[in-house]
């Protein structure tokens, strides 16, 4: 996805990537918790490891953090707090 977003820009752009990262049994967690999604399986779990090893220029661990503590991370990484 990184390399499909990032060929669409002009090729002077500057570019900032972020990897919203959470631990396997959090991911877990929050992918069973959602009723809309179906059970984990083999494709979602090589997905999952997969985007663990995207590179990226900031990582976020988004373990126990609600949703707007994890927008304050991103925008302090990226120096927009």
């Amino acid at each position: 996805m990184q390399r499909l977003v990032t060929a669409l820009l002009p090729p002077a752009a500057e570019t900032t990537s972020v990897q919203l990262h959470a631990d396997h049994d959090e991911w877990f967690r929050r992918f069973e918790a959602d009723p809309d999604r179906p059970s984990v399986n083999d494709f979602y779990r090589s997905r999952y490891e997969g985007a663990q090893e995207t590179p990226a220029d900031h990582g976020v661990k988004t373990d126990g953090l609600t949703p707007m503590e994890v927008a304050h991370e991103v925008a302090a990484v990226i120096n927009l707090a």
